[in-house]
């Protein structure tokens, strides 16, 4: 037995060893380059899922953005309790806290309630919050700055990529859509929930994000972004920039098309509205858009199915049929709208029946404890994530959708400031829309391709409608003085 555990310390030492200088390396990132951790990440987490299932034995992986989140939410703890905070800093940290800070609160509320089994509890909170401190640490002016500025690379470089994968996948069909889809995991008992889906049916366009509608809703937020660019900076890119400005607008609106996801089409089409709105005149902004959607048009008229145009006009017609509504709807999200929201409603309305009782259940051989409790159907019960407003109404209560209703209402505000440029808007638009849309059809925060770029776009929305905000109080107060 001696020999034995002297084996395994040999064969493990060198990955602890590797482990402790990782952790070591990533608490000295968080501390002293937080911008480069953030765009790091946003980098990874859309190729994450895909390049693990190359690894053997990988799983444990899945946690490294999660803990690389924690030490980052620590630095900024660690430096709050020093007193290294500038004023402003402090200022911008207390706009961005308050709507996720609320929704833990109610969360573990709801916990302390209902009792739920911790593994599944914990797992909610893992999912629903561990990017949050990607948007706090872009309190600090420099921090957010440096991401604002190389943001537009950033998104160039995703959307491109994807959408040469997402054309891969739908030319060569399920077979090489299957290779890019991410792989199987699990993390001890419990398999992964957020980065593995099934693509269903002929909707095989995903990327690397396993799933099209999260696939679409990335592409429509990296869109934001560049749409923001086109707005504010498009006079002083280089020729280079601006081709590759329209060339990822352009493909990452066809793709968004491709990938059938309807919730994804309807945020771009409301994207592109705000964004020709903004743009006023007949402008190189204006000719931009019509450069994006006439590429849509010629590929379109090129091969009548060039973009899966017609298998997403047969999914939004399936609105208007009868059918839809009284068989198909009635046993998956219109059975949530109804039957699940007015039980929770009826049964725990203020803080729901618990946080995590709604998914699969790690801590239970019985199930969800929220569909037992709430005495719904089983089968029909499992598509609660297809409408997050009302997962979130169900497992942590009308106060815990009040708080993303707060979090809707702070980008709305931070958009109205004076002073504010239209990137800010538009990428606030980006974030509206795909919590307001996406949370009606699916559940964003689940996703951890679209909830880590929606935290960042949050936070960086927040900061700048502050800060547009104090530069117009401070040109206030210098004419008030002359």
């Amino acid at each position: 037995m001696a020999m034995l555990g002297v084996g395994a310390l040999v064969v493990l030492a060198p990955v602890v060893v590797i482990a402790c200088f990782g952790l070591v390396l990533l608490a000295w990132m968080a501390n002293s380059r937080p911008a480069w951790v953030v765009m790091g990440l946003l980098i990874w987490l859309p190729f994450e899922g895909w390049i693990l299932k190359f690894i053997p034995g990988s799983s444990a992986l899945l946690v490294v953005p999660d803990v690389v989140c924690l030490l980052l939410a620590f630095v900024l703890l660690g430096r709050l309790l020093l007193g290294k905070i500038a004023p402003a800093e402090k200022s911008h940290l207390r706009l961005l806290l308050g709507p996720p800070l609320m929704l833990a609160l109610v969360g573990l509320a709801s916990w302390g309630v209902n009792l739920i089994p911790a593994v599944d509890a914990l797992y909610w909170f893992r999912v629903y919050l561990r990017f949050v401190p990607l948007a706090l640490v872009l309190a600090g002016d420099d921090v957010r700055d440096i991401v604002s500025a190389k943001l537009p690379v950033i998104a160039s470089f995703v959307i491109i990529v994807q959408s040469a994968i997402g054309i891969a996948q739908y030319v060569g069909g399920e077979g090489v859509a299957r290779f890019f889809w991410p792989g199987q995991y699990a993390l001890g008992a419990v398999a992964s929930q957020v980065d593995t889906f099934a693509t269903v049916g002929t909707r095989v366009v995903a990327g690397t994000l396993g799933h099209y509608n999260a696939y679409g809703m990335t592409l429509v937020l990296w869109v934001a972004v560049l749409l923001g660019v086109a707005s504010d900076r498009w006079k002083v890119l280089s020729s280079t920039h601006q081709l590759m400005v329209l060339a990822a607008v352009s493909s990452g609106s066809i793709l968004v098309i491709l990938s059938q996801s309807r919730q994804s089409v309807a945020m771009l089409v409301v994207l592109f509205v705000v964004w020709l709105i903004r743009a006023g005149t007949l402008s190189t902004r204006f000719r931009a858009a019509v450069v994006a959607v006439g590429a849509i048009t010629i590929l379109y008229m090129t091969t009548d199915a060039a973009i899966g145009i017609d298998a997403l006009i047969s999914r939004l017609s399936s609105l208007g049929d009868a059918w839809y509504w009284t068989v198909d709807v009635a046993k998956n999200r219109g059975y949530v709208v109804t039957s699940v929201a007015s039980a929770v409603l009826k049964r725990a309305p203020l803080i729901g029946v618990g946080p995590g009782s709604m998914g699969s259940s790690y801590g239970s051989l019985l199930g969800p404890v929220g569909v037992s409790v709430l005495g719904l159907n089983q089968a029909s019960a499992r598509f609660v994530g297809d409408v997050g407003w009302v997962s979130v109404l169900a497992q942590v209560g009308v106060f815990g959708v009040l708080s993303l209703v707060w979090l809707c209402r702070r980008v709305l505000q931070a958009m109205s400031r004076p002073g504010v440029l239209s990137h800010t808007i538009l990428e606030g638009t980006g974030v509206l829309a795909v919590l307001i849309i996406g949370m009606s059809a699916s559940s964003l925060l689940t996703y951890k391709g679209p909830s880590s770029v929606l935290w960042v776009l949050y936070g960086l929305v927040i900061t700048s409608g502050a800060s547009a905000m104090r530069g117009s109080l401070l040109v206030d107060n210098l004419t008030e003085d002359k």
